[in-house]
């Protein structure tokens, strides 16, 4: 890419918006649906990005769901 933003969290987040409109009307599925967990692997997935606490996020608990799957 030519256009790359100066910090590496700002240009993997710019990265994910496309995708992130994509699946943004999955968040309203029913909780064990395949595309709340689509939705919920790409809330932990961002969230875990350089953030070696991601854990300790209070709302990160509800998208987990799926993790041990």
């Amino acid at each position: 890419m030519y256009n790359r933003l100066y910090c590496d969290m700002k240009f993997y987040r710019v990265t994910k918006i496309k995708p992130f409109i994509e699946i943004r009307k999955y968040k309203t599925s029913p909780k064990h649906s395949i595309e709340h967990k689509i939705y919920s692997n790409f809330v932990i997935d961002l969230i875990k990005y350089e953030n070696p606490l991601w854990y300790k996020v209070p709302f990160v608990n509800k998208y987990l769901l799926y993790k041990d799957e």
